[in-house]
């Protein structure tokens, strides 16, 4: 359970705030991804003080073209590929950043990083085009 947000993000002092699907660009469509706020007011700094910004998290996870937004399935599809192999693996995508004036325009900020960046990191984790499905 090491690649979920909602298990690591608290076990460093964070405290879930909302816990929420929202959707990001991915393969020329929306997809669902966790979207979290958390309140850092309990985050133990480097300085011995505590008390960190409000932090927004979006993740899913992604194989070529293909994404999950559930931890259970994504690990039920890793456990079939192993009688049915994927070539391209899956990797865990995690945005994570202060929280600005609303949710929403932390929301906002994710979903315009991603709309810019999601055909190059697309192309990085994808080895083999062949098998990435259709768009």
């Amino acid at each position: 359970f090491a690649h979920r947000p909602d298990q690591c993000f608290p076990a460093g002092g964070y405290i879930g705030v909302t816990n929420r699907v929202a959707a990001l660009p991915w393969a020329g469509k929306d997809v669902p991804a966790v979207y979290w706020l958390f309140d850092g007011r309990a985050v133990l700094r480097p300085d011995g003080q505590t008390g960190v910004p409000m932090t927004t998290v979006t993740y899913f996870f992604a194989s070529a073209n293909r994404t999950e937004h559930d931890f259970i399935r994504q690990q039920l599809w890793m456990a079939l590929e192993r009688i049915f192999p994927n070539k391209n693996g899956w990797t865990f995508l995690r945005l994570s950043s202060p929280r600005v004036e609303t949710d929403q325009r932390a929301l906002d900020a994710q979903r315009a990083f991603m709309a810019a960046m999601e055909p190059e990191i697309r192309k990085v984790i994808t080895t083999d085009e062949a098998t990435a499905g259709a768009l």
